[in-house]
Formats: structure tokens, sequence, C-alpha cells
């Protein structure tokens, strides 16, 4: 890719490790914010898959960084917990 085509990308890319180095060094220079999702990984009734929550978290991430990928960058989301209580 030409220069111009690099920086393009980067003002459209927002999935974080979706960019090259170059890449994230012009965003890191642009002042982009990062955003990671983060959710628990617990039941919520049959109907649902456990990580309900970290998919909610992400697609909501995901959304903001389409409309505004020229100022975020989402992290890839991270899962957590177990709880027993809902076992």
């Amino acid at each position: 890719m030409r220069n111009g085509e690099w920086a393009m990308k980067a003002m459209t890319e927002y999935r974080y490790n979706r960019l090259t180095w170059a890449e994230m060094n012009d965003a890191i220079a642009a002042g982009q914010v990062v955003i990671l999702p983060t959710g628990s990984t617990e039941q919520h009734g049959r109907h649902l898959p456990l990580d309900v929550d970290l998919f909610l978290a992400e697609s909501v991430c995901l959304e903001v960084g389409k409309r505004a990928a020229d100022r975020v960058l989402v992290l890839p989301p991270i899962a957590y917990g177990l709880n027993m209580h809902h076992i």
C-alpha cells in the first residue's frame, strides 16, 4: 500500500487487531481513544448463551467504532469470570 492508502485504512479501520504497527503509530499520533469490551461468562437462563454479556459489550463497542472510526479503536474483547451461583 502507498502511504495515502495506509492513512485511509487507519481512518476507517477501528478494530485494533486489524492495524499494522505503522497504522498503530498513526492512531497514537492522532490521539485515538481505545475501548476494551469486557463481559462475564455466566448463565442467563436456558435460552441464552454463556457469553451473552461479552457479545453485547463487544457489539456496542464495535458500533461505536463504526460511527467514530477516526477517533476510536476497539480492542479484542476479554471474557472473564465464572460465577458459581449462576450454575
